[in-house]
């Protein structure tokens, strides 16, 4: 089970760094509502899983932060 942990995580990383490069390329292209939008609300609302709704809402505004400072570094 660690390994697939592992790979799980492996997996998040690589889909938050696909995220932050498309979200800094739509900036760069001039698409700054993607970088100011908070996280899509319909995204939480749907999520059903075992993770608990607050956690996940910080989880994501984590990654919404993150990608706006990537879009910040790009265009520098």
């Amino acid at each position: 089970m660690r390994a697939h942990l592992s790979h799980l995580d492996r997996a998040i990383a690589r889909m938050l760094d696909e995220r932050a490069r498309l979200v800094a390329e739509m900036s760069k292209d001039g698409a700054t509502s993607v970088v100011a939008d908070p996280f899509p609300e319909d995204v939480l609302r749907r999520a059903k899983g075992d993770f608990p709704a607050d956690e996940l809402r910080e989880v994501f505004d984590a990654v919404t932060r993150g990608c706006r400072r990537a879009a910040e570094e790009a265009t520098r």
